[in-house]
């Protein structure tokens, strides 16, 4: 592996990983199986309730489609996760699980690292969108991560965004629910190398 061609997205995925790893050991296995079944059930509710909450919010203040989606993909998620927070303390006050030993630490280690990890190469998808010509070269081509994982991550994501709007094709009474299918990575040019090529949006001078 040749460290020199990593940059600082590179060495920032290493910190987050370490980090990760660091608390998932203290923390245990039980405490990062309960965190990741919260930012799953997260996913599920904002998925499922983002574009209604957004509908009623812009039909009752007739605020703007497109942000008023974005504030209530945020506000879904943050309630939801602080929701969970709040269960799992009221639970831990009736009942204590936990796994023994090493399993405890041991798991907690790779599961905490793997969480973050995951949390960073979703990050970094959404960061290869920004209309920034220095930010998409830095992701995308001037990090090794984001040429490794990109292309995988956005090939899954058109599949699963696809396979979803299929699915709301299906259901009853003329509802649609558009999806946006992101568009593919750009190639570096073979001529003009990485530092010249064309951005996804255009840079404004």
């Amino acid at each position: 592996m040749d460290w020199a061609t990593w940059n600082w997205v590179d060495w920032l995925f290493v910190a987050v990983l370490l980090y990760g790893a660091v608390m998932g050991l203290i923390r245990g296995l039980s405490h990062e199986l309960a965190t990741l079944i919260s930012i799953v059930v997260a996913v599920l509710v904002t998925r499922l309730g983002y574009e209604p909450l957004a509908a009623w919010a812009c039909a009752r203040w007739g605020w703007n489609e497109e942000i008023t989606r974005l504030v209530a993909v945020v506000a879904l998620a943050l309630a939801t996760l602080l929701g969970m927070r709040l269960l799992r303390i009221a639970l831990g006050s009736l009942m204590t699980f936990a796994f023994k030993g090493w399993v405890e630490r041991l798991g907690g280690l790779l599961v905490g690292a793997v969480r973050q990890g995951v949390i960073f190469l979703v990050i970094l998808l959404a960061a290869s969108f920004v209309p920034s010509a220095w930010v998409q070269r830095e992701v995308m081509y001037n990090s090794a991560t984001g040429r490794t994982t990109l292309p995988f991550l956005v090939e899954k994501y058109n599949e699963v965004a696809a396979r979803a709007r299929m699915i709301q094709a299906d259901i009853p009474g003329g509802v649609e629910e558009p999806h946006a299918i992101l568009p593919p990575l750009p190639e570096p040019d073979p001529v003009v190398g990485l530092d010249e090529y064309a951005p996804l949006y255009p840079v404004e001078e």
